[in-house]
């Protein structure tokens, strides 16, 4: 990545996957201000946006459940292709430090995008990150996640599980949530029974050392919000 940066300036290529219950307009309007409020503004690079075709309603969250899974393998493809480019780029950084990549790719996963994240990576890993070899991501948030809280809780030990390939695949991993969110209670009633949201109840504990959950319960205007949902 080169022109528009500063030098100095940390350099980032971003991926935003894409919540449930948003029409097109929603996710590219959201989208537009993560890539200028925190791309743009701050110089650090560049976001792209992966999104699926959801069921576009609160009734329809479980078939878009069903949704979310089928775009995890073109997520998969993406996320391979930037594997293969970072393997690339760092040979070519060893024979010459000019050729190397100095940007850093992150991802945000929203709401029931965690889902499609959390599949497409265990895809990843499974066929090229055995044994560990890079980190693919160095940052990644996950936002009002709809995933098990347990994603994570076999800790340091390797049980080659979705969490285990999410958290050999990242530098760091850091899911924020809120008690307070409405739809992601309803969720853990539709889905695993009993199994809590990561994105409502933050992590079930057991984790990795570098994944760690943040309560961002303070940081909301809830008057903003009235049905409780991020």
């Amino acid at each position: 990545m080169d022109g528009g940066v500063e030098e100095g300036v940390e350099r980032h290529i971003g991926v935003f996957v894409q919540r449930f219950n948003n029409s097109w307009e929603d996710e590219a309007g959201r989208y537009k201000g993560i890539a200028d409020d925190l791309y743009a503004a701050n110089g650090l690079g560049i976001c792209v946006l992966f999104t699926w075709p959801p069921d576009g309603s609160a009734l329809g969250y479980i078939p878009d459940r069903l949704d979310a899974r089928r775009p995890a393998d073109s997520l998969t493809e993406v996320l391979s292709d930037l594997y293969d480019w970072a393997i690339k780029k760092q040979l070519e950084g060893s024979e010459d430090p000019a050729k190397g990549c100095r940007a850093k790719i992150s991802l945000i996963a929203h709401s029931m995008g965690a889902y499609v994240r959390q599949k497409a990576m265990q895809t990843v890993w499974t066929p090229k990150n055995k044994p560990l070899l890079v980190s693919l991501l160095n940052q990644m948030l996950l936002v009002a996640a709809d995933v098990d809280n347990e994603l994570f809780s076999s800790g340091e030990a390797v049980d080659s599980s979705d969490g285990d390939a999410m958290e050999n695949l990242c530098y760091r991993v850091t899911a924020i949530y809120t008690g307070r969110d409405s739809t992601l209670g309803l969720s853990a009633g539709f889905k695993h029974f009993g199994k809590r949201r990561l994105g409502r109840n933050g992590l079930a504990g057991g984790d990795p050392d570098n994944v760690w959950d943040v309560d961002c319960s303070d940081l909301i205007d809830w008057s903003l919000s009235p049905f409780g949902v991020l």
